[in-house]
């Protein structure tokens, strides 16, 4: 916000120590391009919408109460600015998978359990791999848990689960379908999802 704001920057402090910067070009508005930040802690969120950012979230494969605490998060930061926080977006990205049916969500849901796996051993693991390959670490979570808590099921489903998103203020979906699916089927989801959930 400051490179954004002044001419040159420089800084002080226990942990860093820099001469003026600055950055180029500069922009050529002012004040401020809005600025949206990507934050999962619930208080993180509050302190963003807080400060007059837009906020990118995510309950990772967590449960819809962690989302509405999110949510929440952004709320009361958001309420806090009065009239200068009404602009703010929350912005919410989910692993979604828009199936053919009961039997294809099953089996995408069993893919999604293989990803978490392995993005478990990056994220929050010790970074292992195996034969040139980040090595799946064991999960307590189920894959009927974890179905639970992401977007992968039939259309008609989906509409009904995403509605709580709307309901709760949430400004824009982004979702996110890479979870190993072959293209082709990966393209028809995204057709699915098109066709016959946006509309509604």
């Amino acid at each position: 916000q400051a490179l954004l704001t002044r001419e040159e920057v420089s800084w002080r402090g226990k942990y860093y120590t820099f001469d003026p910067i600055t950055i180029q070009p500069r922009p050529l508005t002012q004040p401020m391009p809005h600025m949206m930040i990507a934050a999962l802690a619930p208080e993180a969120i509050y302190h963003c919408a807080k400060r007059g950012l837009h906020v990118q979230t995510t309950p990772l494969q967590g449960d819809h109460k962690l989302l509405m605490e999110q949510v929440e998060a952004f709320n009361r930061g958001k309420a806090e600015l009065g009239a200068a926080g009404e602009h703010l977006r929350l912005s919410l990205l989910r692993v979604t998978y828009c199936a053919r049916d009961e039997a294809d969500a099953r089996a995408k849901a069993e893919l999604a359990h293989d990803y978490y796996k392995r993005f478990d051993n990056v994220f929050t693991g010790p970074g292992q791999v195996e034969a040139g390959a980040i090595a799946p670490l064991p999960r307590e979570q189920s894959v009927e848990e974890l179905a639970q808590n992401l977007l992968i099921c039939p259309a008609a489903e989906m509409v009904d689960r995403m509605a709580p998103y709307a309901e709760a203020g949430i400004d824009e979906m982004i979702v996110n379908l890479n979870i190993g699916a072959p293209q082709g089927e990966a393209l028809d989801a995204m057709e699915r999802l098109a066709c016959q959930v946006m509309p509604k």
